[in-house]
């Protein structure tokens, strides 16, 4: 008898011994989880004493499949048929060298202390420090001392010219002399200091703008096309160093000058074709320059910049032509600008974005700085709000350039609905994300074609059609924006609704226009309400179109009887008795809610209204009826009502 009980013990001792080792493993993955969330704890041993971690921390990796039984780990003397296991799934990590402490009045021999690795804790991520007005007084000083120098440049030409020492030639050799040697300067002190010489860079290239208009527009020394000239070799000059040194600051530089050179510099005659042309070429430099370096600061300094310039043009050329119009000569040159400006703006921008969904390592825009994490959400939405100004600027330009009628503008808006729905579609086989935006201009121009061309009952009818399909749209695809589309074009609806309530120039009732299309809306909102995740926006959707239908009927048949009152109580009483029966046998909370509700509105409107404003002969009848569809509804509640099963209990 002592043999069996002998083996159950070893048994179970060795069941014992896996546990414990499978709770070491527990705490060695614990600490490793620990140690790179950051925490680290104090090193202890087997005997639970503090110990030093040991000074290295090579670790087996994990290997798959069963592991053998840590064959250091040895069980203690007095189990003498300890039987160690085979094979176990988990990885068991090797022992580390290290002292080991055991307790002082420990009698019984202890088996060799197993000293778990710990792991070095990782390496935090430097972060940028914020701008600091002292520690960065690098990045504030160069730049006000560029400035103070060059506007002590511009003091000493001028007291000079008062004084008469330089002529104006040796003034403007002068201002190119300042510009070459800052130039120099940055050049050598490039490698050392890139910051300081990007100022220099940039005040070399100010300096030759300076130079030039002293050139024609102060001193008229040279032509008007030998000083057009030089400032657009000054701008390719920036362009190109910029490239050169990959400093975007130089093209911000560079593009601010090439747009202000055509108002710098006055000819005395203003020409719109030429303005179109220069505006153009650069937009398509500045264009092709964002599309190397995915400089997003170029690209919408040119964008604003560009805008500006057509505007200022197109303003200045009208003015000067006053109380005559501009001729269609102009007219087709601005609103040349205007499609071209559209086309680098609308499609350049998307063309790399497609490209870098591709091939992000290629075409990656580079990064905003760290001090400014507000920007990296802004930095994702730029192209969606480059398209969207894009679609509002160009198409209002151009109605205003052509002075367009609503009509007309209705007819614009509908081509711009066209384009950028046929781009959308277009772009759903190359980058869904860029589909989008160009969806929802194509959603706005839309509703702002309908809202030009028609109107009246048509127009309520087209924009509840409109909304109906944006929520079922909203629904299908989960998308927030264009289920607050939705939202807003139902509230701008449902505001609309009252004043045509108060429509009494048809007096045909439930089948004028006015009520057809009413009823229509409402239909529509309580069709949309099928396609709502949410719950509460659901209801919200019942809620209006039940409100919406309680005042149709009150209209319809307050047209039909202005002078009988009962109608309406009638109509809305058999309104209330079927939302009963239907909540009642849908089993619809919500059904029966409104029913009640509605049914407490026409029990008030007997009370307070019907009581003293109808003859005696409807009171009795509407009274009597409706007393006795209570006590029928009462009595056959629990028949009609079809409540759902509870769900059972699970059987245990």
């Amino acid at each position: 008898m002592s043999e069996p009980s002998q083996n159950s013990l070893e048994t179970r001792v060795a069941q014992l011994e896996n546990e414990v080792i499978e709770l070491k493993q527990n705490n060695q993955r614990i600490s490793q989880a620990l140690a790179q969330a950051g925490i680290q704890l104090p090193f202890q041993n087997n005997a639970g004493y503090n110990a030093a971690p040991p000074s290295t921390y090579n670790v087996a990796p994990p290997q798959s499949g069963p592991m053998p039984y840590n064959p250091n780990f040895a069980p203690p003397q007095f189990y003498p048929n300890y039987a160690q296991p085979q094979s176990y799934a988990a990885y068991t990590p090797q022992p580390q060298p290290g002292p080991v402490y055991n307790s002082p009045t420990q009698q019984q021999p202890y088996p060799p202390s197993y000293q778990y690795p710990i792991y070095p804790q990782p390496n935090p991520v430097p972060q940028k420090p914020r701008f600091d007005l002292v520690r960065d007084s690098q990045f504030w000083l160069n730049k006000i001392g560029i400035g103070l120098l060059l506007l002590g440049v511009a003091f000493l030409v001028g007291y000079s010219i008062d004084q008469g020492w330089l002529s104006h030639w040796a003034q403007i050799g002068l201002g190119m002399f300042i510009g070459l040697v800052l130039l120099g300067v940055a050049q050598l002190t490039y490698k050392n200091n890139r910051a300081f010489s990007q100022v220099l860079m940039g005040g070399s290239i100010g300096a030759f703008y300076i130079t030039g208009y002293a050139a024609f527009e102060i001193y008229q020394l040279v032509s008007y096309p030998v000083g057009f000239g030089f400032m657009v070799l000054v701008t390719l000059f920036a362009f190109g160093l910029s490239l050169w040194q990959n400093e975007v600051i130089l093209a911000l530089i560079g593009v601010a000058g090439g747009l202000a050179t055509p108002f710098l510099l006055t000819s005395g005659s203003s020409s719109l074709n030429g303005l179109v042309i220069y505006t153009s070429l650069l937009l398509a430099l500045t264009s092709a320059i964002y599309f190397y370096r995915g400089w997003r600061s170029l690209l919408w300094l040119s964008f604003v910049g560009g805008w500006l310039v057509l505007i200022a043009g197109y303003k200045t050329a009208d003015s000067l032509a006053y109380p005559a119009k501009l001729g269609l000569d102009d007219k087709f040159a601005i609103q040349a600008g205007i499609i071209f400006a559209g086309l680098v703006f609308g499609l350049v921008p998307v063309i790399r974005q497609i490209l870098a969904s591709r091939n992000p390592s290629r075409w990656a825009e580079p990064p905003i700085a760290e001090y400014t994490p507000q920007l990296q959400d802004l930095n994702k939405q730029h192209l969606n709000g480059l398209i969207f100004l894009t679609a509002l600027i160009a198409p209002v330009f151009s109605a205003g350039v052509w002075s367009f009628n609503q009509k007309e503008s209705g007819v614009l808006a509908l081509g711009v609905m066209l384009l950028y729905g046929g781009i959308a579609v277009g772009l759903q086989f190359f980058d869904k994300k860029q589909a989008f935006p160009h969806a929802t201009v194509a959603v706005v121009a839309l509703t702002v074609a309908l809202l030009l061309l028609l109107q009246g009952d048509v127009l309520l009818v087209a924009l509840a059609v409109e909304a109906a399909a944006l929520q079922v749209l909203a629904f299908r695809t989960n998308n927030q924006l264009i289920l607050l589309a939705a939202i807003g074009l139902f509230t701008g609806l449902g505001l609309w609704f009252p004043s045509r309530l108060t429509r009494w120039e048809d007096t045909t009732p439930f089948i004028s226009s006015v009520a057809l299309a009413n009823l229509i809306a409402i239909a529509l909102l309580f069709f949309s309400s099928r396609f709502v995740r949410s719950k509460d926006l659901r209801n919200l959707y019942w809620f209006a179109a039940h409100i919406g239908l309680l005042s149709w009927l009150y209209r319809e048949f307050s047209i039909m009887s202005p002078q009988e009152g009962g109608y309406i109580t009638v109509a809305w009483g058999i309104y209330a008795v079927i939302l009963l029966g239907a909540g009642l046998r849908l089993d619809s909370k919500m059904l029966l809610r409104f029913g009640m509700a509605t049914l407490l509105l026409v029990i008030a409107k007997l009370l307070l209204v019907d009581v003293s404003q109808l003859q005696i002969i409807w009171r009795i009848l509407l009274f009597l009826g409706f007393g006795s569809l209570l006590l029928v509804l009462s009595y056959f509640f629990q028949d009609l009502w079809k409540a759902r099963p509870e769900p059972s209990e699970p059987t245990k």
